[in-house]
């Protein structure tokens, strides 16, 4: 009768099973960049988070470099991302255009904001986890008046021509609002943007979390030097901001009552619209 015998196999040691940490949900930012008939606009959040520490605190997400010295330009940028890697990203777009050396002109400009993308991202071992996105406005005056929007992801860069979204403004929430309000059929100008664009981000700091603080908003100008960054434009609208989504809202959820309900008195969604257009135009009257 035969013998079967088997190879003593080695011994492995024993791994044992460790659960994984989950992610951590990172802070998040709501940027909003228009191309209006007069100018840019740029609006944002001013929430930073510090989630090691459980702290969070107001910072400007949006900054302005600037001339006013024989040639007239200004650059305002609202960024998403890692606050270091902006900072860093400021750094080297100040020297180069502040530069006595340099000639400003558009494609100058572009092409520095470009570079210095590329070289705040060159060194960073995950530029899926520390990264910006920006949009930037832009406004040259050698030899004729000119202002453009660009947005930059990572390392690349494109001119934009209506809206822009980085950070929780890419959401779903953020671009079913943009298509749903009169923002993508429309030529605008910065005071209509402005209300537009103050209600696309309190909506985001109200669903989406790490959005939140005070909303800033900052306005690059086609007319003239005082026009291309007043620090008047630069302004917290949160609390007239707020008061204009709930009425907008009311008016909306009233709307499609009238649509749905053939009961529903029409003069109370008439009461409420007279009532959003006086906050709206206080509202323009900053």
């Amino acid at each position: 009768m035969a013998t079967h015998t088997f190879p003593v196999l080695p011994k492995r040691p024993v791994t044992p099973y460790i659960r994984p940490v989950p992610n951590e949900a990172k802070a998040m930012t709501i940027a909003f960049g228009y191309r209006c008939v007069d100018g840019v606009l740029l609006c944002s959040d001013r929430q930073m988070t510090a989630r090691s520490l459980g702290t969070k605190f107001n910072e400007d997400k949006i900054h302005s470099i600037f001339s006013m010295g024989e040639k007239y330009w200004t650059v305002a940028v609202a960024y998403a991302g890692d606050y270091s890697i902006m900072m860093s990203f400021l750094e080297k777009m100040n020297t180069a255009l502040l530069s006595p050396s340099a000639e400003i002109n558009l494609a100058f400009v572009r092409e520095t904001i470009q570079q210095s993308l590329y070289e705040v991202h060159s060194s960073s071992p995950n530029i899926d986890a520390e990264y910006i996105d920006i949009i930037c406005g832009v406004h040259v005056e050698n030899p004729q008046s000119t202002t453009r929007m660009y947005v930059g992801r990572r390392t690349t860069l494109h001119e934009e021509y209506g809206v822009a979204f980085v950070g929780a403004g890419d959401s779903s929430l953020s671009r079913f609002l943009a298509n749903v309000l009169p923002i993508n059929s429309l030529d605008l100008d910065i005071k209509t943007a402005l209300l537009i664009g103050s209600y696309i981000v309190e909506q985001a700091k109200e669903f989406v979390d790490g959005c939140g603080g005070e909303t800033q908003a900052m306005a690059v100008t086609d007319i003239g030097l005082w026009e291309i960054l007043n620090l008047d434009k630069v302004f917290d609208s949160n609390k007239q901001a707020a008061a204009i989504t709930k009425s907008l809202h009311n008016c909306t959820i009233d709307l499609y009552r009238a649509l749905l309900d053939p009961d529903f008195e029409i003069k109370k969604l008439q009461e409420k619209l007279e009532a959003a257009k006086k906050q709206i135009n206080n509202f323009y009257s900053f």
